[in-house]
């Protein structure tokens, strides 16, 4: 309990985590925080490292993103996949683009 806040709405060790990348600013009440005095954590969500790192296991066939990427489409189809994605009314939740000429699948 915080001494100067009586008791009232006082939280001990309160975190809020804001999780994921925002491309703009993100506003919340100032006086309920100030008052609670949380801890906010702000992760990353990758660093180049963790880029590198992801693209060599996939490389080396040690990860696999079978059940994840619904389809691999060529990027010259970039426009209907965005498309499709878009209109969120098809079968297609995730897509990846095969940069590549001799990637598989």
């Amino acid at each position: 309990m915080l001494s100067w806040d009586e008791g009232k709405g006082a939280v001990s060790n309160l975190r809020y985590v804001f999780q994921g990348s925002y491309t703009g600013d993100v506003t919340f009440p100032y006086l309920p925080f100030f008052r609670r005095e949380p801890t906010l954590l702000l992760p990353r969500s990758d660093q180049p490292a963790d880029s590198r790192t992801v693209l060599d296991l996939l490389a080396r066939g040690v990860l696999s993103l079978d059940g994840v990427v619904g389809e691999v489409a060529a990027p010259e189809k970039a426009a209907d996949v965005y498309r499709r994605l878009g209109a969120r009314d098809t079968d297609l939740i995730t897509a990846a683009f095969r940069w590549r000429a001799d990637a598989e699948r």
